[in-house]
């Protein structure tokens, strides 16, 4: 309400980065390795912050990096068996952020200004560690016919859900396991499918951000608890 058009408007973004990496087959071409390294540094960074009264609108935070390894690989131990997965690394810093959204009864809010000094901290979804780890077997069936059977797990560590980094938003660290068995032809022209999704049923935040209508309450969004569908 006070701030008018300024509340939808935002300057670019800017970015410098660098990245070196290598894609390597081995094992007689049986196998892939991907290794990455990167680092950017971002002025004027484009952030979604909730404003306290409308919803989520985008502004520009100061500068902050990002720097991490990405890793990921897949070997063909038989010509029936595939095992995958991935690790990735992640470091996240606000390298100037003054004005930065605030939580209620954060210790380090600013009177005058209502903002939040978060330079120095992390961002929301920035999870040190991510990674996943996959296997699927392959049978052919008579009649050109193929059954697959598949099954990852994947982990998220520790991370904030909401921008002003409100403690009430926390996710703690999670291990998911999905896996699928699917039937097709050879051609793959057709396939039918029974996919389960978080089988062993973990409750996540997804995205958290203040109350509107509650002052000082917290809102979340959960993301879907175990799914099975064909």
């Amino acid at each position: 309400p006070n701030g008018g058009a300024t509340n939808f408007e935002f300057d670019d973004e800017l970015a410098d980065a660098w990245e070196i990496g290598s894609k390597m087959r081995l094992a007689d071409g049986a196998a892939e390795l991907n290794i990455a390294l990167y680092h950017v540094e971002y002025d004027d960074m484009q952030v979604s912050v909730f404003d306290g009264v409308a919803g989520f609108t985008v502004t520009n935070a100061g500068s902050a990096r990002t720097q991490g390894v990405e890793i990921d690989g897949r070997w063909l131990l038989t010509e029936k068996f595939m095992l995958g997965g991935s690790l990735a690394y992640l470091d996240f810093e606000w390298l100037d952020y003054v004005d930065g959204p605030c939580y209620d009864g954060a210790p380090n809010e600013d009177p005058n200004t209502g903002t939040c000094d978060l330079t120095g901290r992390e961002n929301q979804q920035t999870p040190e560690w991510t990674g996943t780890l996959s296997g699927t077997y392959t049978q052919p069936l008579i009649n050109a016919l193929v059954l697959e059977l598949g099954v990852d797990v994947s982990y998220k560590g520790e991370h904030f859900t909401s921008g002003d980094l409100d403690p009430r938003g926390v996710q703690e660290s999670v291990s998911k396991v999905n896996a699928r068995i699917a039937l097709s032809d050879e051609a793959e022209r057709w396939s039918l499918a029974l996919v389960g999704r978080n089988l062993t049923d973990e409750t996540t935040i997804g995205i958290g951000a203040p109350s509107t209508l509650d002052a000082g309450g917290y809102r979340a969004t959960v993301e879907p608890t175990r799914t099975l569908y064909v």
